[in-house]
């Protein structure tokens, strides 16, 4: 089963409302505000798109951000998503790290694509439904030993 393969970090959800019509539910969109909400997502999933807004006053953070997923998740990419306050910041972020930088919403179609493509190298999950439900359950770590075992289809 892939991992979700996009995350939006946004505060005005212009880039989401166009990423949604371009994707046209192809991807499952994972909508952050936060960088903080951002890197839980990815310790979930790590091996995502990140679309990342960069404004002016984001700059700094955006790339201090970018530098820890490449530390931390080496599988995942960034793409930098600018607001014309930031125009003169892509070359930076190019050297930072971002996999790309889009500058205007109407180019959604090309992050869909890139999108698409970065899901299809996204690592599969082999494990049966019921242990990849398990394994998601909010009380998973106070779990019996073997809980897993006990809920997954006896061989026979």
């Amino acid at each position: 089963m892939p991992t979700a393969p996009l995350i939006i970090c946004e505060k005005s959800g212009r880039w989401t409302l166009a990423l949604r019509a371009a994707l046209r539910g192809s991807l499952r969109i994972v909508e952050t505000r936060a960088l903080a909400q951002c890197e839980e997502a990815l310790a979930a999933s790590p091996a995502l798109l990140v679309a990342l807004e960069v404004t002016g006053r984001s700059l700094g953070p955006a790339l201090d951000f970018v530098a820890r997923v490449h530390q931390n998740f080496p599988a995942a990419r960034v793409v930098a998503l600018l607001d014309p306050s930031s125009e003169s910041a892509a070359a930076l972020l190019r050297e930072a790290g971002v996999a790309d930088v889009f500058h205007s919403p109407q180019q959604a179609a090309a992050i869909a694509r890139l999108a698409q493509r970065h899901a299809a190298l996204a690592p599969v999950d082999d494990r049966p439904m019921r242990e990849l439900l398990a394994a998601r359950l909010p009380w998973q770590a106070w779990a019996t030993p073997g809980f897993a075992a006990s809920i997954s289809p006896s061989p026979e």
